[in-house]
């Protein structure tokens, strides 16, 4: 019987944050999958050869990633390295789960391998920053961009953090090489790179995932987390929880990966995050919040808007069978 896996990427930098997801995932998936931490980091792999229940796997992507595939300090190289799971996983592996590193998974994730893809090539959850783009100046934007990168102005776009994947379809596309062909003709344009990348290429071959897979930010702090119930959380964008001081929602997300990086031999590793711009620019936060109280008229835009947000967030999860 073929295996399943699953696959995260990281560079040395975010490694503890790969390592202890890795390890959360073999605590609760069992014999139901193979953890693989892939990273350009020799040393590491070395490091934690003798690991049994995280395999730490060297990958070597310099000279495969062409000059017009931008990198940034969010998106390096290994980011790059999902395009390539078809090749770095053998045909012992019939599906993969990928996961980003800014990940924190739940006891009974790992029932989205029990999932009917139905043909698709991968499972994917719609992209949460749908709820910031439903009108106004906000959708025009989505619009015209879904237009330069080749899809239709109302096309579904999914979050590329959390793909189920099918390897034998996902080989036959040989996604990578279409990826960078997309991203050589679309250059700049493509703002999200790899992510705009994969949905044009899977484009018409992609399901939609139930947000419980993939709860993202802009879902956090809309009092839905009791109906949705996630057993995959998201930390997409720049407010991360071990970035202590700047995370907003709950701290429970910040005080349980810091006794996961404790236990697992990084106990200072969101200390090491907290830095003097911080303090300020929560300060300056906690400034605004107070004045905004303090005008009537900006307080009810904000709280209109904050409604609107939480109707179309409930709108996705209706439509995935969650309320």
């Amino acid at each position: 019987m073929r295996k399943n896996a699953i696959a995260i990427f990281t560079d040395a930098g975010y490694f503890p944050l790969a390592y202890v997801l890795g390890r959360a995932a073999h605590d609760a998936a069992g014999s139901v999958a193979d953890v693989i931490v892939f990273t350009d980091d020799a040393a590491l792999v070395a490091r934690y050869a003798q690991d049994r229940d995280v395999s730490v796997r060297h990958v070597d992507l310099s000279g495969r990633i062409p000059q017009n595939a931008a990198t940034h300090s969010r998106v390096t190289d290994t980011t790059y390295g999902r395009l390539f799971l078809g090749e770095l996983l053998d045909e012992r592996y019939a599906r993969v789960l990928y996961l980003d590193c800014d990940i924190e998974v739940e006891p009974g994730f790992t029932d989205i391998f029990a999932l009917d893809l139905k043909g698709a090539v991968v499972a994917a959850a719609t992209d949460a920053g749908d709820i910031l783009r439903r009108d106004g100046e906000h959708a025009d934007a989505w619009r015209k961009h879904l237009t330069n990168i080749g899809l239709a102005p109302n096309a579904p776009y999914f979050n590329a953090g959390v793909l189920l994947i099918d390897l034998d379809a996902w080989r036959r596309i040989d996604v990578a090489a279409e990826c960078f062909a997309f991203l050589a003709r679309c250059g700049k344009l493509a703002i999200s790179m790899d992510q705009d990348a994969l949905n044009f290429v899977l484009r018409g071959q992609w399901m939609r995932l139930s947000q419980r897979y993939n709860f993202q930010f802009p879902f956090f702090g809309l009092g839905l987390d009791a109906h949705c119930r996630p057993l995959i959380w998201h930390y997409t964008g720049h407010l991360k929880p071990w970035i202590e001081q700047l995370w907003p929602h709950d701290p429970v997300h910040t005080e349980r990966l810091r006794a996961q990086l404790a236990a697992h031999g990084w106990p200072d590793f969101v200390a090491q995050h907290c830095k003097p711009e911080h303090r300020k620019q929560r300060l300056k936060t906690r400034l605004k919040a107070w004045f905004n109280r303090l005008r009537p008229a900006k307080r009810q835009r904000m709280a209109a808007r904050m409604a609107a947000r939480r109707a179309h967030a409930i709108e996705m999860l209706r439509a995935d069978d969650h309320i």
